[in-house]
C-alpha cells in the first residue's frame, strides 16, 4: 500500500505540477500578447558576465583535480578484472582495447582547459574538451569505481560551451578596472545560459528527491529506511542509527522535501542564498559522516548559485541585475537547441525507468526497508599462508587497485545473493544473483593476492559485515573459501 503507485504518484505529482506552475507564471509575466513572444523576450534578456564568471572561476579552481588519479586508473586498466562491470560505451568495447596512453592524454586536456576556463580564455571550446575528457575518464573509473552524480560536471561544461558569446577575459577585466569601468560592463550572457549552468545542479537535487518517492513511496518515511543508511555509513554516523524511528522518519521528510524544493532556486533570489548554504551543510555531513568524497564537485557546484561577485545583492534579496537590449542581436536558434536537448536529456531517463537515477549513478540511497532485509555493509577479502595460520586482511585499495565500496557491492552480488534469500542490493548489481561463478572469482582473487601481495598465500576467504533490517547490531559472515589448486 505504502509504494503503491498511485501513492507514487500522488506524492511526485504535485512537484512536477508546482515547477510547471512556476515556470508558466514566469513566461506569463514576460512582455508580449502571445506565448510565442514572451518566450523570445525571455531568451533576449541577458545578465552580465561578471556574475558568472566569478562562480566559474571559483568553482573551476575546485574541479580541477575533481578526476580520477591517472596512475591508479592506469594500473587498473593494466589489469584483466573479471569482476568489473563495465559502464556506457565500456560495456560494448573491451577495456584492454584502451591504450594506457588516451587517460594521460584526457587528464592533462581536462586540466589545461579548466586553467583556461579559470582565466576567461576559449571557454566554449575548452569547456567541450573537457566535457568530454571528463566523461572518458569516469566512464573508465566508473567501470571499476563509485558513482555518485558525477554527470553534473560535463552536463554544467557542455552548457558552457553551447553559449552564443565568448567569455570576458582575465586581461578585460583587469582592462577595465584600471580605467575604471564597472566590471558589470565588460560582457554580458544571455540569462538563459545562466540558468542552463544550474539547471544542471538544481536537476540533481530534485531528482535525488523525487527518485526516492518514485521508488519508494512513503515507506521512505518509515523510520528504519534511514536508520538502514546511517548503519551503511561510517562509524561517526552509526550512533544516529539509534536515534527514535519517528525522529528519523521525519528526518526523512524534511530531507526528500528539502531535496524536492531545490528548483525553488531558480525563482527567488534569497532561496539561492538559503539553500546553496544547507547544501553546503548537507554534503559537509555527507562527507565527514558517511566518507562521500565524491560529492566534493557537486558541493562546489553549488557556488554558481552564489556567485562571489552577487553575493552583496543576494544577501539583500536581490539578484544580479538582467536587461534586454534596446536592439538585440538575433537569437542562434542551433545553439539555442543545443541547450534545449541538454536539459531535456538530464530528465528525459527519469520517466523511463525504475530506481537508477539517469546518469551512471545508483540506488542506494533512494530505496526504501520495511524490516527483516538483510543490508550489505562491507565485504573484505582475506588470506592465509597455511591452514593453522591466522586470516589477514586485504586491502582492496592497494591489491587490487579497486574502489573500496564498489569493490564491496561487486563481492556482495556474486556471492551474498547464494547465501541470504532477503538480500537488499543496488539496482545494478542484481543481474548478478544467479550467475554462479564463485570459484572462479575465488581463484582469480587469490592469483592477484599472489601476485601483487604475497607469493605465500594459499586459501582465501570472503566475509561479509551486514545488519538486519530494524536491528543495528553488526554480523559477519563468510561467504566463500577457496584454497590454492594442488600443483
Amino acid at each position: 500500500m505504502l509504494t503503491s503507485r498511485v501513492v507514487r504518484a500522488g506524492l511526485v505529482l504535485p512537484w512536477l505540477v508546482l515547477y510547471g506552475y512556476l515556470l508558466w507564471r514566469t513566461v506569463q509575466r514576460a512582455p508580449g500578447k502571445r506565448l510565442a513572444s514572451r518566450v523570445e523576450s525571455l531568451l533576449h534578456v541577458r545578465e552580465p558576465a561578471l556574475f558568472l564568471d566569478s562562480a566559474r572561476a571559483v568553482v573551476f579552481a575546485s574541479w580541477l583535480f575533481c578526476i580520477p588519479d591517472p596512475s591508479s586508473l592506469k594500473e587498473t586498466l593494466a589489469r584483466d578484472l573479471p569482476i568489473a562491470s563495465p559502464i556506457g560505451i565500456f560495456g560494448f568495447l573491451p577495456m584492454s582495447s584502451v591504450p594506457l596512453w588516451t587517460v594521460d592524454v584526457a587528464t592533462w586536456s581536462y586540466r589545461v582547459a579548466i586553467v583556461l576556463g579559470i582565466l576567461g580564455f576559449f571557454v566554449r571550446s575548452g569547456a567541450l574538451v573537457a566535457a568530454v575528457s571528463h566523461i572518458f575518464l569516469w566512464s573508465l573509473q566508473f567501470s571499476f569505481g563509485y558513482s555518485v552524480h558525477n554527470h553534473v560536471v560535463p552536463m554544467i561544461l557542455l552548457a558552457l560551451a553551447l553559449s552564443p558569446v565568448a567569455s570576458p577575459t582575465i586581461v578585460q577585466y583587469f582592462r577595465a578596472r584600471s580605467a575604471g569601468t564597472p566590471l558589470a560592463e565588460v560582457g554580458s550572457y544571455p540569462a538563459y545560459v545562466v540558468e542552463s549552468v544550474r539547471f544542471a545542479l538544481v536537476a540533481v537535487y530534485v531528482q535525488a528527491g523525487l527518485e526516492k518517492l518514485v521508488h519508494s513511496g512513503l515507506r521512505y518515511f518509515n523510520g528504519v529506511t534511514l536508520q538502514t543508511h546511517f548503519l551503511w555509513g561510517l562509524e561517526r554516523i552509526t550512533p544516529a542509527a539509534n536515534w527514535p524511528l519517528w525522529f528519523l522518519g521525519a528526518a526523512a521528510v524534511v530531507t526528500v522535501a528539502w531535496e524536492c524544493s531545490f528548483g525553488f532556486a531558480h525563482y527567488h533570489p534569497r532561496a539561492r542564498l538559503y539553500l546553496t548554504v544547507s547544501a553546503l551543510i548537507f554534503h559537509e555531513i555527507v562527507r565527514r559522516g558517511m566518507s562521500i568524497d565524491p560529492f566534493g564537485f557537486l558541493e562546489a557546484g553549488v557556488l554558481f548559485f552564489i556567485p562571489p561577485a552577487e553575493l552583496p545583492l543576494l544577501w539583500k534579496g536581490k539578484g544580479a541585475p538582467r536587461t534586454t537590449p534596446d536592439s538585440p542581436p538575433p537569437l542562434r536558434r542551433p545553439l539555442l537547441a543545443g541547450v534545449l536537448v541538454l536539459c531535456l536529456l538530464q530528465w528525459a531517463p527519469f520517466f523511463v525507468r525504475r530506481g537508477v537515477y539517469p546518469f551512471l549513478s545508483f540506488s542506494l540511497f533512494s530505496g526504501s526497508y520495511s524490516g527483516g532485509e538483510i543490508q550489505p555493509r562491507m565485504a573484505k577479502i582475506h588470506y592465509r599462508v597455511s591452514p593453522t595460520s591466522p586470516w589477514v586482511q586485504v586491502d582492496e585499495t592497494k591489491t587490487l587497485a579497486m574502489h573500496t565500496i564498489a569493490f564491496s557491492e561487486f563481492l556482495t552480488s556474486r556471492y551474498a545473493s547464494f547465501y541470504f534469500e532477503h538480500l537488499s542490493l543496488p539496482h545494478y548489481a542484481q543481474r548478478f544473483a544467479h550467475e554462479d561463478h564463485r570459484e572462479e572469482h575465488c581463484q582469480w582473487l587469490l592469483s592477484q593476492v599472489r601476485q601483487h601481495l604475497t607469493d605465500q598465500a594459499t586459501s582465501l576467504s570472503v566475509t561479509l559485515d551486514y545488519y538486519v533490517v530494524g536491528n543495528t547490531e553488526q554480523h559477519r559472515v563468510s561467504l566463500y573459501e577457496c584454497n590454492l589448486p594442488a600443483p
